[in-house]
């Protein structure tokens, strides 16, 4: 997956807006699938025998031969035509139709995820904060080196704002970040936050 496109991914995912890919080959590679397993608000589904390329939102739409990978976007001529709500609402909303309807026959990638192994809190892989930078630690470090058990911690930093739970699932605010949090995500063992040694843990 193309860097440029993981950008896209988690900005539109800090700003809590929902995006829903459909593929048809399972071309991703682990540590792909455990950055998308991060992610609260993307969705990924496999629609066997699809072979358009389609991306649209609320008011535009594009039909085009490019693919989201790195050979299609930097190295491939491609060519597309974009469609406008505004401009040709009868069209938009055919072709807006015909991609609800292929997302409708998709089958939600849920196992894929599943099947990867996630980090627990208490499980973090060996090094990570030399690994990451100097002076931060994952969340069951620091809560080794302040005394408290992982879980107290966590909760601390939900109190404080610095993490919000989502659906289950964890994820860095951007108050977490302003305090040096950093979310990285590890091929063996999945997502993980890191944290500075220093971090403040009072509300100001």
């Amino acid at each position: 997956m193309n860097d440029r496109v993981k950008e896209l991914l988690m900005d539109k995912n800090e700003r809590k807006i929902e995006v829903h890919l459909a593929y048809e080959k399972n071309e991703l590679q682990p540590e792909e699938t455990n950055w998308l397993r991060a992610l609260s608000f993307v969705r990924v589904s496999f629609c066997r025998n699809l072979h358009a390329k389609c991306y649209l939102n609320e008011q535009h739409c594009i039909v085009s031969s490019l693919n989201l990978h790195e050979l299609s976007l930097a190295k491939s001529n491609e060519i597309g035509v974009l469609i406008s709500k505004e401009d040709d609402e009868e069209l938009f909303r055919t072709l807006s139709d015909e991609a609800e309807r292929i997302l409708r026959i998709s089958d939600e990638v849920r196992m894929s995820f599943e099947k990867v192994r996630r980090l627990s809190e208490d499980n973090a892989p060996n090094g990570a904060e030399d690994q990451e930078g100097v002076g931060k630690l994952s969340t069951s470090r620091l809560a080794k080196k302040l005394g408290l058990k992982t879980q107290e911690l966590t909760d601390h930093l939900v109190h404080l704002g610095a993490i919000e739970i989502s659906e289950g699932r964890k994820q860095i605010t951007p108050l977490g970040r302003r305090l040096g949090g950093e979310l990285r995500v590890s091929a063996r063992f999945g997502p993980y936050f890191l944290w500075p040694e220093a971090l403040p843990l009072a509300k100001a």
